[in-house]
């Protein structure tokens, strides 16, 4: 990925309401979280707030 686009895409995030997805095969699994925030640049890893007993719908 190009390090600038890499840079803008972690600094756009903003306060809101985030859909977190992931893929496996063909399953896709969703849920929402209330905060987001970026923790490593290099790899790019971002962290987020899960209600202890939410469920990724799949």
């Amino acid at each position: 990925m190009d390090p600038a686009v890499k840079k803008q895409a972690l600094r756009t995030f903003t306060y809101g309401l985030y859909v977190v997805m992931s893929k496996e095969d063909e399953v896709v699994n969703a849920f929402t979280a209330n905060w987001l925030t970026q923790v490593s640049f290099e790899p790019a890893l971002v962290a987020v707030s899960i209600e202890n007993d939410a469920d990724a719908a799949d």
